[in-house]
């Protein structure tokens, strides 16, 4: 399945989950309103349940029920941050970071460059298991979270190939499923939460540490005297239908998608041993439980199921390690079984890889000692059977997938960011003036005209662009995009109102040489599509998009250069729309891209493999056309990993640092 049809079984899935919801919620009021009606001294004449006080019963749950769904909704709309830090999650910064945590941003960074998605926040949960999760309801507002125990007891490839399974779940539309999902399963428990609360107050928290006991927080319950502790039991006992049916629900959409981003993360990393160790660690150790009290309501998210007590058997939401291990692979499963027959314990497949923990110095170090590579080497066993295939089909398979050839990529790009181009672009303040440093011309006198138009909105942000820009030495074409997806998090964590206003300057900044730049194009639509809310759109067809569709072959077909028509007449074949090549303007390209938004999922698909066409007609797309195929992916919200231009050829299957 490629990236379209993930994206529309996630839609049929939410539909689905809709349904049942409803279901459910019919369940656990009908349950509940009988068992209320029962247990309490309520009888007609004859002894049978009066009606009444059976329809009172049922709209209290019903409205129990609904209030505590969209209560929830409500606060899971402001993004995956209120997962992680409902969790004790804290954030984490570059600037304040220490190894462990650096190694931590460096593979998240090389994952979102490596699938051509904006960087998502990194939150450490102060958790001594091993676990993960990715949590938002759209890329500009997903987080990663890792528990310490993750950091403190896996390599840096175990680390990866976690963190390769949690982006599975954001491509393939998992983490939006995933917050709706949580929305509505805090509704069907609210009963039982109610009833908890008045026995035993809020549900107690947990000691972590494997040299601790557990003990718990205690209960509230009693202070609400004899009465509140009757009615507390009462409302637990009731409540139990609405947390088996959530339960259930929740292992009925979570099991095999957790299949689906094992076998995501091994075709990410190429290797079986980073994921098979990591889950190994998970089984041989000892169960401990989450100190968060909120942690099975977020169940469904995690990497790992949750320490299982009689009640999460019920329902669980993740296939056992042995499962998922047997999946990758065979004989790990096997081992594992027998090293849990004896009790034994053991992590495989640990590589002494450890990464780097910064950008380049004038030492000439990645900032752990290990050296940067001053270039590019592909590997001598490079793949070769893309080379039998035609051009413009070899890169749709990369538009469509994550593949570890991108991985090693990112990882070289990384490592050649220049320093001061990345710290700006982990600070808000710095972000700014980033993305204006961007929008200069190289004409000294329109860039001259342009600072000072920045002058005039923020003297500041203009002295903070102009010293970032006399610091260009080194920044390559290749750096623009993956810095701006770097750069998003802090852009988007700028203070309310901040966005609109740059947006009128960044425009003006476009304008300001009168010339049409694509490369000033794509720098907006990237930071237009990651930081606006999506606007709303109508759906279109092919068949009456054939205009449209031109234009966005035709600034394609420009990346070509000496072969402009021969690129978009071979595009226009594979669309099937006429050969004339129309006048490019950027009004039109923009009024286009938002109007082939409405396409269903399946023609965006086909638009890519088209553009793709074009860029691929003389051989491997050069750095304008790889710009243009990222904007226009982000448009069209299709996360696209990168595409190595000519001098790259077939990368590396993995980079020796």
């Amino acid at each position: 399945m490629r990236f379209f049809e993930h994206q529309d079984w996630a839609r049929r899935t939410g539909r689905r989950l809709l349904w049942l919801y409803l279901a459910a919620v019919g369940l656990t009021v009908a349950a509940t309103a009988l068992l209320i009606v029962w247990l309490l001294p309520w009888r007609t004449a004859t002894g049978g349940l009066p009606l009444t006080a059976l329809a009172w019963a049922a709209a209290v749950v019903t409205a129990v029920v609904l209030g505590g769904t969209l209560y929830k909704v409500r606060a899971l709309s402001r993004g995956g941050a209120v997962v992680a830090e409902s969790l004790g999650g804290q954030l984490l910064r570059a600037s304040q970071a220490d190894r462990q945590q650096r190694q931590l941003l460096n593979v998240v960074e090389e994952m979102a460059i490596a699938s051509g998605m904006p960087l998502p926040r990194v939150y450490v949960l102060p958790e001594y298991g091993i676990n993960a999760l990715a949590a938002g309801l759209h890329p500009r507002d997903a987080v990663i979270a890792v528990t310490q125990g993750a950091l403190d007891r896996l390599s840096r490839d175990e680390l990866q190939a976690v963190v390769a399974h949690e982006f599975s779940h954001i491509l393939h539309g998992d983490m939006r499923l995933n917050m709706h999902l949580a929305g509505l399963l805090h509704g069907l428990s609210m009963i039982g939460l109610s009833g908890h609360y008045l026995l035993l107050g809020r549900p107690r928290d947990y000691r972590v540490r494997e040299d601790e006991d557990e003990h718990g927080s205690g209960g509230l319950g009693w202070a609400f005297g004899i009465f509140g502790v009757l009615l507390g039991a009462l409302l637990m006992l009731v409540g139990f239908v609405g947390v088996v049916l959530a339960g259930w629900l929740q292992a009925a959409v979570c099991r095999q998608r957790e299949y689906l981003a094992d076998a995501s993360a091994v075709q990410f990393t190429r290797q079986r041993e980073g994921l098979v160790s990591a889950l190994h660690h998970i089984g041989t150790g000892r169960p401990l439980r989450w100190h968060a009290p909120q942690a099975p309501a977020y169940a469904h998210f995690l990497f790992a199921p949750l320490a299982e007590d009689w009640l999460l058997r019920l329902s669980a939401t993740h296939p056992t390690v042995l499962q998922r291990i047997g999946r990758i692979n065979a004989e790990a499963a096997a081992e594992l079984a027998d090293t849990l027959q004896h009790a034994g314990s053991g992590a495989g497949g640990v590589s002494d890889y450890s990464g780097w923990l910064a950008f380049g110095s004038a030492a000439g170090h990645g900032g752990d000692g290990q050296a940067l590579m001053t270039e590019w080497q592909p590997p001598d066993d490079a793949p070769v059977a893309a080379a039998a295939l035609d051009a413009a089909a070899a890169m749709l398979e990369d538009i469509m997938h994550v593949h570890p050839e991108h991985m090693a990529y990112a990882a070289w790009l990384r490592q050649s960011l220049p320093a001061v181009w990345y710290a700006a672009s982990q600070d808000g303040e710095q972000a700014e003036a980033l993305v204006c440093a961007l929008m200069l011309s190289e004409d000294e006198a329109v860039a001259a005209a342009q600072l000072a138009d920045i002058e005039t909105v923020d003297y500041a942000l203009a002295l903070r662009t102009a010293a970032l820009q006399r610091q260009r030495q080194g920044l390559q074409a290749a750096h623009i995009l993956p810095l701006l997806d770097l750069a998003l998090p802090a852009l988007a964590g700028l203070p309310e109102g901040r966005w609109p206003q740059l947006q009128p300057l960044l425009q003006r900044l476009m304008r300001a040489d009168k010339r049409q730049r694509l490369h000033d194009w794509c720098v907006w639509t990237v930071l237009h599509s990651h930081l606006n809310p999506p606007a709303a759109r109508a759906s279109c067809r092919w068949a009456d998009a054939h205009s449209e569709i031109a234009q966005v072959l035709a600034w394609a077909a420009g990346t070509a250069a000496d072969a402009e028509e021969d690129a978009y007449a071979a595009a226009a074949r594979y669309a099937a729309i006429g050969q004339t090549l129309p006048l490019r303007r950027l009004s039109l390209l923009q009024a286009a891209v938002q109007h082939l938004n409405g396409l269903p999922g399946t023609d965006k698909a086909r638009l890519l493999a088209a553009v793709l066409c074009a860029v691929c007609h003389r051989g491997r797309p050069n750095t304008a056309a790889r710009e243009y195929l990222r904007a226009l992916a982000a448009s069209l919200r299709h996360p696209m990993p990168p595409l190595l231009d000519a001098e790259a050829h077939e990368v590396a299957d993995s980079v020796s640092c």
